[in-house]
């Protein structure tokens, strides 16, 4: 392999992973930033505003569009924290879950369509080489801010 090589095969299949999966996304009127928020609240619903903001890397006035879009949509409701009536907190609704749901579909779809053509073993290695890669970087770069504890 000539040098720069894996960089740009790399980049060219981040690049079309990314453009296949925001078609998809755009497909079932997704903006952007809502299907983090949606992975999010199914691991953690009724997170305050501000905290789910901060656990998706995402602005603060990022955080009040994109919710505002998916209320009107019915797949959050923001609700008043019990306790401090400043805090409003974001849970997901039946829909949201549905679409989460969809998501995750997706995701398992376009795995298949990455995966057409290899053999189990083929999988196997190549994803362990990626965990490799990964480990080697990390240990080059230091942690990334949504491995950190409690991200």
């Amino acid at each position: 392999m000539n040098p720069g090589e894996l960089n740009h095969l790399y980049y060219q299949t981040a690049r079309m992973h990314h453009r296949r999966t925001h078609t998809r996304f755009n497909e079932m009127g997704l903006g952007e930033g809502q299907p983090r928020i949606l992975h999010r609240l199914t691991k953690e619903d009724g997170l305050s505003q501000a905290e789910l903001g901060r656990r998706c890397h995402l602005e603060p006035a990022t955080v009040t569009v994109t919710l505002t879009r998916m209320e009107r949509r019915g797949l959050v409701e923001r609700r008043p924290d019990p306790v401090d009536h400043r805090l409003s907190r974001v849970f997901l609704t039946v829909e949201g879950l549905e679409m989460n749901r969809v998501l995750e579909e997706m995701h398992r779809e376009i795995e298949a369509e990455c995966w057409e053509g290899f053999s189990a073993a083929e999988r196997e290695r190549l994803a362990g080489y990626f965990v490799r890669m990964l480990d080697n970087l990390r240990r080059a770069e230091g942690p990334l801010p949504e491995e950190e504890p409690g991200a």
